[in-house]
């Protein structure tokens, strides 16, 4: 009864499935964030999501802006406050620098913008006289 018979698909029913598939692909890959965080006793920036850096700025009160930016073959797992960052280009003003350290008596705001479909995260900290970080505006992702 059924046998040879071709089987015949609504063209309806083909554009309904390819929407739904559209629009639960866009849903997940928009789940992104740009949290992060401050690990002040590892002295290191971190997403929430463990999501690479791939992109940040860093604003020390006062007018300097740090452009950080996660070089071709870098994890972006972690930014360190102190310490190596090879895996990341750092410039001021144009400016490629060798390396990113916190200054005493400081205020810092720093934005994570690495999810550019997603709202930056931004942290602000201060550093005390013996560059200790007091962070102010705290995200903790525990």
């Amino acid at each position: 009864m059924f046998q040879n018979q071709p089987i015949q698909i609504d063209s309806k029913f083909i554009i309904v499935r390819f929407l739904f598939l559209f629009i639960a692909t866009l849903t997940f890959t928009g789940c992104l964030d740009n949290e992060i965080y401050v690990d002040k006793e590892k002295w290191i920036i971190t997403t929430c999501d463990k999501h690479s850096l791939t992109q940040m700025y860093i604003e020390k009160k006062g007018g300097v802006l740090y452009r950080i930016k996660l070089r071709k073959n870098g994890s972006g797992d972690l930014f360190a406050l102190k310490g190596d960052n090879t895996e990341f280009e750092i410039t001021v003003h144009d400016v490629v620098i060798n390396e990113f350290k916190l200054e005493p008596n400081s205020f810092y705001k720093i934005v994570n913008v690495s999810n550019g479909d997603a709202t930056g995260s931004t942290i602000s900290l201060e550093t005390d006289s013996n560059t200790n970080i007091k962070v102010i505006s705290e995200k903790n992702c525990h």
